[in-house]
């Protein structure tokens, strides 16, 4: 419900004047508590976000904070960078809506060339954004003998292109199939396209296939083998 109102191309910025807002519960109580419920559990982190909180509440007990002291002090307790999520969803109207267009296996010769330790498995997910908004990925990986694991990669892998972005998936055992966010932790407003198996590629993508397989060494972050 969150998602669907989010996406609602008549929805207003949250700080909109609340003499002038139309739909006053969704902009004064329930988009503040859905946003801060996403910093808390996506974006930072529990440990951190309640860190940068609770100093906020002591810096400001007993005065009248303004939203940019709220803003300022998260950032400046947690020394995270804030700006791309306090615009987006405070100042302006924005939405998340991930697509997967393919999540190919990385080659076993590349990865021995990466100097990959015996047994690593790689995958290569790239992933375009038809919303408004950037967002974490938060990853469900689906695992050959029926494990499960959530991963969150941080909001900087749109740091190049807020509109597609590439990354390498490593794990110790083969996967067969990756989800994005499918409890829509960053209210992503479109779900059904956020499902692959191994070796999906999107119809538009067909022709760039065998591009995104053939990743420089250098480029798959492995770490050094005690």
């Amino acid at each position: 419900m969150i998602a669907m109102q989010v996406a609602d191309p008549e929805s207003e910025p949250l700080m909109t004047s609340s003499d002038s807002t139309k739909n006053f519960g969704w902009n004064g109580y329930a988009k503040p508590s859905a946003g801060l419920h996403m910093l808390r559990n996506v974006v930072m982190g529990e440990q951190l976000f309640d860190l940068a909180f609770s100093t906020y509440a002591r810096r400001w007990m007993f005065k009248r904070p303004q939203p940019a002291d709220f803003f300022r002090t998260m950032e400046d307790a947690s020394a995270v960078d804030l700006d791309w999520f306090w615009r987006a969803w405070f100042y302006e109207t924005g939405s998340v809506d991930f697509s997967i267009r393919s999540f190919l296996e990385i080659p076993a010769d590349t990865l021995e060339m990466a100097g990959a330790p015996i047994g690593t498995r790689a995958y290569v997910l790239s992933v375009g954004n038809d919303g408004t908004m950037i967002a974490p990925l938060v990853l469900e990986l689906f695992y050959e003998d029926g494990g499960t694991e959530t991963r969150i990669v941080p909001v900087e892998v749109w740091r190049h292109d807020s509109r597609a972005a590439d990354t390498i998936v490593v794990t110790g055992k083969p996967l067969v199939r990756i989800a994005i966010d499918p409890e829509q932790l960053t209210y992503d407003t479109f779900i059904f396209d956020n499902t692959a198996e191994v070796g999906f590629v999107a119809e538009e993508e067909a022709l760039d296939a065998t591009e995104s397989t053939q990743l420089d060494p250098y480029e798959i972050p492995f770490e050094e083998e005690e």
